[in-house]
């Protein structure tokens, strides 16, 4: 039932979620189930699965470590056991590709102008990655939408932040928008 929450963190539907909770805690789950169970079969055509299960199975569970995952179990119990991808251990077994090389997964320094962007109701890509990411890249701007999910853009109110970051990649971005906030 989680998924039916996760799956509405969205600018479209996030204003549906106090309403799916409420109906969940009710009892009344059973929409909510047939919506999961139809697009769980129904699959993504956007997605590449082979490309998908090689990056994730390669530079992301290649390095996760099973025991900090059963420590994380204990402290929340009630999401152990929960995948919250769907590429796993599991799938990396049958999948059987080489890791990435352990340099990948350190942290690059560089002076090179970045701009980053999330939505704050991102369920996969938390903003703290990107506050993480600008520690090592002295020159990082982050933009940082309200109430958007996932791939959040670059545009608010009309005024497209990438263009004028290119424009002039050193200049401190100011936001013109209550809706966004630039660090």
């Amino acid at each position: 039932m989680l998924d039916a929450i996760v799956s509405r963190l969205t600018s479209e539907q996030v204003q549906t979620v106090p309403e799916v909770i409420r109906d969940i805690v009710q009892g009344h789950h059973r929409q909510y189930v047939r919506e999961q169970v139809d697009q769980a079969f129904a699959g993504d055509p956007a997605l590449s699965l082979g490309m998908r299960y090689s990056t994730y199975c390669s530079e992301q569970l290649a390095y996760a470590d099973p025991a900090l995952e059963k420590q994380q179990a204990r402290v929340v119990p009630w999401l152990a056991g929960y995948p919250v991808n769907n590429v796993t251990h599991a799938t990396c077994r049958c999948w059987q590709v080489k890791p990435e090389a352990r340099i990948a997964k350190l942290p690059v320094y560089s002076a090179v102008p970045v701009l980053l962007t999330a939505g704050d109701i991102d369920p996969w890509c938390r903003p703290f990655y990107n506050q993480l990411l600008q520690r090592t890249l002295p020159n990082c701007q982050r933009l940082l939408f309200h109430n958007r999910g996932h791939a959040p853009g670059y545009r608010a109110e009309g005024i497209d932040y990438a263009e004028l970051f290119l424009a002039h990649p050193l200049q401190k971005l100011r936001s013109a928008s209550k809706e966004l906030l630039i660090e």
